[in-house]
This record gives structure tokens, sequence and C-alpha cells, in this order.
């Protein structure tokens, strides 16, 4: 090949790699900032139980360590244990009517904390900040029910929030439903050509949390889950410290846990452990 040629050639090649460099840069840009748009999805829905179809709950309001007045729905049992929920990513309380009402049919105290940025909620969602009220909310409820036994129930997104604030205030219990590894572990089967190591600011390391979870731990994951596969959950299993239980549901999703008998299994696992 002349000189000339080979010159040319390499000139285009270059400017190829170069090309494709600031594509790859731009797309990483993306991801990074895009991060918590992604991970939080509230969208609009009532903010009162009653109007989204919940009458047996109340609203409540605790303050967070920041003074940030956060909302809670809270359906009060006398002796029951209390269930503090946590929910998933999507909507907020408003779309999670199913779950709080087949725990209050059931007999559970149920207390379920919505996410700042979520409908009437304030501020913007991280997980610095849904993680510190989670703590905030378990001291506000020991203060209002001394010596009430409290689980912490997390679903999905929930359940890094739930496993952080386990560690950080011993529960009777932890329940996750549907949970994940880490985030960033999720985000690494999503995006593997990518260093989401390195970009995501809300990562949820719920496996280098769970083994410090002092407190009886019970998993439920689905085997047909596509949104957090199981192998996350199992993942998260083998980190979490004993006593624990991993509870597999053939045929189940990610939104359809009750339907196997999970919240069954949940509710015979609290009543072990809150008597």
């Amino acid at each position: 090949m002349p000189f000339r040629i080979r010159k040319a050639y390499t000139k285009r090649v270059i400017r190829l790699l170069l090309i494709c460099v600031v594509l790859y840069g731009l797309a990483c840009g993306a991801l990074m900032m895009g991060e918590r748009t992604l991970l939080y999805v509230p969208f609009a829905g009532p903010t009162e139980p009653a109007m989204a179809g919940l009458p047996q709950y109340s609203k409540g309001e605790f303050t967070s360590t920041d003074g940030a007045a956060i909302p809670y729905w809270e359906h009060a049992e006398k002796e029951a244990p209390l269930v503090l929920y946590f929910h998933g990513n999507g909507g907020g309380l408003h779309a999670f009517i199913s779950p709080l009402d087949w725990l209050a049919d059931h007999g559970m105290h149920v207390v379920a904390m919505e996410y700042r940025g979520y409908p009437g909620a304030p501020g913007t969602p991280s997980e610095k900040a849904l993680v510190g009220d989670a703590v905030a909310l378990i001291d506000h409820l020991r203060t209002a029910y001394p010596q009430r036994p409290i689980v912490l129930w997390g679903y999905s997104l929930g359940s890094g929030v739930a496993t952080q604030a386990a560690a950080a205030r011993t529960p009777t219990a932890l329940v996750l439903e549907a949970p994940f590894s880490a985030t960033v572990d999720r985000a690494r089967q999503l995006f593997p050509l990518f260093p989401v190591r390195w970009l995501m600011r809300d990562q949820f390391l719920s496996r280098e949390y769970i083994g410090t979870v002092k407190a009886p731990i019970l998993i439920l994951h689905g085997d047909a889950d596509t949104i957090i596969p199981i192998g996350l959950g199992e993942r998260l299993y083998d980190h979490a410290a004993e006593p624990k239980t991993f509870r597999r549901y053939a045929g189940a999703g990610h939104f359809d846990l009750v339907d196997y008998g999970a919240y069954a299994d949940a509710l015979a696992f609290i009543g072990t452990l809150a008597k």
C-alpha cells in the first residue's frame, strides 16, 4: 500500500476511533445524568389514603433528621405487629394499595412511608434521603409505640431502603420482597458495556449492609422475575447473616408474589417472632 494511501487510511481509522470515544463518553454522561430518572419513577396520584381506595388508613407525618415533614399512611391495629412497609420505585404510595390493603385486612398494624419527591412528599429522592427518612421514622414509631415489635418490609427498591434501615436500627424482623443485591449489580446486567460502578451515585449496596443486620431475615423471590432476577436475591441471601430464610416461588414474577402464597408465608414468619 503506497504511503499516501496508508496515511489517509490511518487518519480515517483514528477519526473513527475518536468519534466512537466521544459517542461512548456522551452515552456515559447521559447514563450518569439520567440515573435517578431511571431509578425513581414517581407519577401523580392521590396523596390521601381514602382517595386512593384505602379508607381504613389515615395519613400521618413525621419530622426527618433535616427537619423535612415526611408523610406516611397508617393502618392502626391494637397490639398487632407493626409492619413498616417500603414501596417500589414506581408511582408512590397510591400505586401500592393492593399490598397495603392485604396487610391491613390480615390484621397487621401497617405504616407506609412516602419517598421524597413522590406525591405529597417534599424534596427530591436519593439513597441518602430515603434511608435517613426511614431511620427517622423508626425512631418516631418507637417513641409512639414503645415495646411494639417492628418489622421492616421492603419491596423492590424498598428492599434497599429497608436493609440499610435494619442495619442502623435493629428491628424484630426484616422481610425483603423481590430484592436486589445492589442497584449497581442490576445496572451491570442492563448496561454491560458501561462502567456503571463509576457512574452511579445511588448504588444501594444491600449486600454490604445485610451481613450486619441483627434480626431474622426472610427473602421472598419469584423465579420468573424479569425486573429483578432471582439471582440477585440469591446473592443478597448469601451475604446475609443467620438466622435467614429464602423462599423461592416457581412461576412468580415481580408483581404477583402475593398470588403464590408469599405474603401468607411472610405473615407466618412474622407471627413466630412477634409474640
